[in-house]
């Protein structure tokens, strides 16, 4: 058991470095697949100013909307990198769910599934208790604490669902954006579609003033 305790540990830490790397890795892939979009428009410029066909143009600015739209696949993924980042720091630590399984034990709640060979939730108690030597009276204390602790399992299952929700909602306006898009570029030729996403790689501070134009309109 001790064994498995320090190599539990020692792949939980292993687990935290890689998430820190993760996140360092993915400002540096956000800078560098900034430039790849760039890059990428560019070309897709080139084309239109080389006099390349329409068919020719619509391929490779479709490849470009896949990969850097509002519901492209670069953005989804980040995304969902961030939302796991989330769901990571909101899982409760070792410490907090042995409490609250405890806690739920002594609320009278049915023991969870045991498995053959493994330890119930009782049971453990049962050895806890004699190693920490409680007494009656903590375990009266104890008792007495059942109300908090549902209200923050409550509280933590509310930030999941929340999590849950968030994610549910990306994806509605991923694929409502994509369907807006659609319409709007519908009306104009994908040579046209390529100069207008130049204009705006141009010219970025107007950028700056519709944002600020929305803002005045909402307030």
């Amino acid at each position: 058991m001790h064994a498995l305790e320090m190599e539990v540990t020692r792949l939980r830490e292993q687990n935290r470095q890689l998430l820190i790397r993760s996140t360092k890795g993915m400002s540096r892939r956000s800078k560098e697949q900034e430039q790849q979009r760039v890059q990428a428009l560019q070309e897709l410029v080139a084309l239109v100013r080389a006099g390349a066909s329409e068919v020719d143009i619509k391929f490779k600015l479709g490849r470009y909307r896949e990969k850097y739209s509002d519901f492209g696949e670069e953005r989804a993924s980040r995304v969902k990198f961030h939302v796991n980042q989330l769901r990571e720091l909101l899982f409760p630590t070792e410490v907090s769910r042995v409490f609250f399984t405890l806690m739920d034990h002594w609320e009278g709640r049915p023991d969870p599934e045991v498995y053959e060979g493994e330890l119930s939730v009782r049971e453990i108690w049962e050895k806890m208790k004699t190693v920490l030597q409680v007494t009656e009276e903590q375990q009266g204390e104890f008792m007495s604490l059942g109300e908090e602790t549902r209200d923050q399992e409550r509280s933590m299952k509310e930030c999941f669902q929340l999590l849950e929700s968030l994610e549910k909602n990306f994806e509605a306006k991923s694929e409502g954006m994509e369907m807006k898009v659609d319409m709007l570029t519908k009306i104009i030729s994908p040579a046209q579609q390529v100069l207008f996403l130049n204009w705006i790689e141009n010219n970025k501070p107007v950028l700056h003033m519709i944002d600020e134009a929305e803002f005045r309109r909402d307030v």
